[in-house]
């Protein structure tokens, strides 16, 4: 489900730029993806209910890589929410 305002908004235009961004295996685990403004991007994981704050579509790439990293450092199960809107500065929990 996405969740993201009107086509053609600002949002819904981040929304599109976060899901291209995603490695396949995640884009394919992919129940929500939420955004009430660009900058506010949240994406949840159908298999384990994880929560991924992503912010802005700004350094997606970068995000992907670095939530990959952080997925198998610890993986969904060990932890439930995965903060990639600074990449450099990763907060999970």
């Amino acid at each position: 489900m996405i969740s993201a305002g009107e086509a053609g908004s600002k949002a819904f235009t981040a929304v599109g730029l976060v899901i291209r961004s995603l490695p396949a295996d995640i884009r394919a685990n992919l129940a929500t993806v939420t955004a009430t403004t660009a900058d506010d991007v949240t994406l949840t994981l159908a298999d384990s209910g994880v929560t991924i704050v992503w912010g802005s579509a700004e350094q997606s790439v970068l995000k992907a890589e670095v939530l990959a990293v952080s997925m198998k450092a610890r993986p969904p199960g060990v932890v439930t929410h995965y903060d990639v809107s600074s990449p450099t500065a990763v907060v999970m929990h």
